[in-house]
């Protein structure tokens, strides 16, 4: 056993520590006095008189340390742990946690209970990772996983909280799973997830998928939002190769939209051939109204002058008024 001695004095601030230490094979603990009479440790939640006690336990796989403050009934416990759970398939653990009784210390923010523990493993194909932290009786969980095979990966990721102070920050519940492959030229994913916002006992459901071509660069992506009986739906085809094409494709029946003045089903087309002549073609659709123009340029009989062609097709009872308008003001 060890033991040491120290006092501080200014004034009349005085400090005295009494401390003793005592070690074996796969254990060593320290214990001691703390007497003070300086204000400011009083105010902060430390007492004038505090008993101290740390305790190291370690072995292979296994590492804690414990620390206790006391004072009367007035209590301080944390703890630190390391853990190795496999020596086959690699997973560690870590834990800390921190309890105590003593109101002023409450009043600065310290809760009464704070626990967390972590844990990672890794596989030959797979890695995981969670966090779990509680809060007296609240509860955050946070876990991640990672598969690979070949050219195939796929991630998914949980999140769950009964948090007051996070919930408008937060979803309440998250649940996201996602896929990809990449292969014969071709990058492919695929995610769905389930959302839980705050006070609400339905998720919203979320599917995205999406594929792209390298050979001749050509983009397709589905996504789809669903809440209740509310909707929202994107698709996307776009591809660079002899004939240049775009579709999206939106609908919804989210009331926020519609007040914003768009329309419940929409569409955008573009397209263009490239032959003895150069043709192209735009058209769009917002709810009831469409419009679609389409074109071609090329060399006339003659070879020698450049014909045009152009038409204009229009199916919107407000655009037609406005062209009405429009020429009669000319």
């Amino acid at each position: 056993m060890k033991r040491g001695l120290a006092s501080f004095q200014v004034d009349e601030k005085a400090l005295f520590v009494d401390i003793s230490n005592i070690m074996s094979h796969g254990h060593s603990s320290l214990s001691g006095t703390f007497t003070h009479n300086i204000s400011f440790l009083k105010n902060a939640g430390l007492p004038l008189d505090v008993i101290v006690s740390a305790m190291c336990d370690h072995d292979t796989r296994n590492h804690t340390i414990t620390v206790v403050l006391q004072s009367g009934s007035e209590r301080i416990t944390t703890v630190f742990g390391s853990h190795r759970l496999s020596t086959e398939h690699p997973k560690s653990e870590i834990s800390v946690s921190l309890k105590h009784n003593i109101s002023k210390i409450k009043e600065h923010g310290i809760p009464f209970i704070v626990e967390a523990a972590g844990y990672y493993e890794n596989f030959t194909r797979k890695i995981a990772a969670g966090i779990t932290a509680t809060v007296e009786m609240k509860q955050l969980k946070v876990e991640i996983e990672k598969k690979a095979t070949g050219s195939a990966v796929e991630i998914s990721l949980s999140l769950h909280h009964d948090v007051e102070e996070l919930i408008y920050i937060v979803p309440r519940a998250l649940e996201v799973s996602c896929s990809g492959e990449s292969a014969n030229e071709q990058l492919s994913g695929l995610c769905n997830g389930a959302i839980t916002l705050h006070h609400f006992e339905t998720p919203a459901r979320v599917s995205l998928n999406g594929s792209v071509f390298t050979s001749d660069f050509t983009v397709i992506f589905f996504g789809h939002v669903s809440f209740l009986n509310l909707f929202a739906c994107l698709q996307l085809h776009a591809t660079t190769s002899i004939q240049p094409h775009l579709s999206i494709d939106f609908q919804h029946s989210l009331p926020l939209l519609q007040s914003l003045g768009i329309a419940g089903e929409n569409q955008v087309k573009v397209s263009a051939v490239k032959s003895d002549k150069y043709e192209g073609m735009f058209g769009i659709v917002l709810g009831p109204c469409s419009l679609k123009a389409d074109g071609e340029v090329g060399l006339a009989s003659n070879e020698t002058d450049t014909e045009w062609v152009f038409t204009f097709r229009n199916k919107c009872v407000s655009l037609e008024v406005s062209w009405i308008v429009f020429c009669m003001a000319l």
